[in-house]
Order: structure tokens, then sequence, then C-alpha cells
């Protein structure tokens, strides 16, 4: 229904629109899940809203974006990913080298 899609539509009118019913869409959700994942509850034209708390929110009065950790894996790819947000280009960089190396076009140290 994508990004533009303001009106807010009740569940039902939400699986007749797609042809189908409850049953039919938790599987087709299940089917692209491979670890434990938390939905949240929000109105159809609220899907690309990221998570938030709204006594939290009031509060702090800026931007958040809260993430539910359900195991130890979550956790560290959370946290490595977060902490290493800024060296995104430079990894991206390194990776394209180490490609390069692997097709045999040039070694490791000169695609540094």
């Amino acid at each position: 229904m994508g990004r533009n899609f303001k009106k807010d539509i009740c569940f039902s009118d939400f699986l007749n629109k797609f042809q189908t019913d409850h049953v039919g869409c938790i599987t087709a959700i299940r089917s692209s899940i491979k670890r434990p994942t938390v939905f949240l509850k929000r109105s159809t034209n609220a899907i690309f809203v990221n998570d938030y708390n709204e006594d939290i929110l009031s509060c702090w009065q800026a931007n958040i974006d809260f993430q539910f950790i359900i195991d130890t894996y979550a956790c560290a790819k959370y946290c490595v990913g977060y902490v290493l947000k800024c060296q995104e280009g430079v990894f991206k960089l390194f990776r394209a080298a180490s490609q390069e190396a692997k097709r045999g076009n040039l070694s490791a140290t000169e695609s540094l």
C-alpha cells in the first residue's frame, strides 16, 4: 500500500484487500522470519513508524527508536551494529577490496 498510504483501515478490510484471512496473513509473515520477532500492534497507516514508547517519548521529547532484543545473538548484533554504524563506509570499502582480491584481480595488499 506504500509509504503514502494515509488512510487507516480496519484489519478485516486489510485482509479483504489482499484476499486472505487471519491464518493466511500469519502464514505469509512467518514464511520470511528466521528468528524470534516482536510485532507491535499499530494502525495500518503507521507501518513505517519506528518502535516507540509513548511515556518515554513524552518525557524525552526527541527522536527514539526502540529495538526489542529477544536473544543473545540479537543483542550482540545490535550492539556491534550500533558501535560500528559510523564505520559502515569503511567496511564497504574493505569488503569491495576483499572481493577484488578473491577474484584474483589484485592482491589484498594492492587492493588496500
